[in-house]
């Protein structure tokens, strides 16, 4: 299956998935820095008010990823009670099924205030 990648102007090759057996893809989700900066600069023009990222530390990350079963991790949009945008991750079975009983993230440090300083992605 085909997808035109809206960041760059090539064609982008994405794996077969088998929608008959339910089955997690295998799927390394690298992009190229080119890429990932187009993606936020158009970001950053449609919402220039906004977070412009969220950090997390290793330790939440291996919390939820080390658990039995998982596989992977999704992120749930969310909203903290002053109405800013957050992130919940979940890890994700073989299936794709969440493992909601298990460990979640959330507190990502937004940026601002905790931007990097040094950064080709933070222009």
């Amino acid at each position: 299956m085909s997808w035109q990648n809206s960041a760059v102007v090539t064609t982008v090759v994405e794996p077969e998935i088998n929608t008959t057996e339910r089955q997690w893809p295998n799927f390394d989700h690298q992009i190229g820095l080119t890429e990932a900066r187009e993606m936020i600069r158009r970001y950053r023009k449609a919402n220039p008010s906004a977070i412009h990222s969220l950090a997390i530390t290793k330790v939440a990350l291996e919390r939820v990823l080390q658990q039995k079963d998982c596989v992977g991790g999704r992120f749930y949009f969310g909203m903290n009670p002053n109405g800013t945008v957050s992130l919940i991750l979940v890890g994700v079975d073989e299936l794709g099924n969440d493992l909601d009983e298990g460990e979640l993230a959330e507190k990502f440090f937004p940026c601002p205030p905790f931007c990097p300083t040094d950064s080709a992605l933070n222009e």
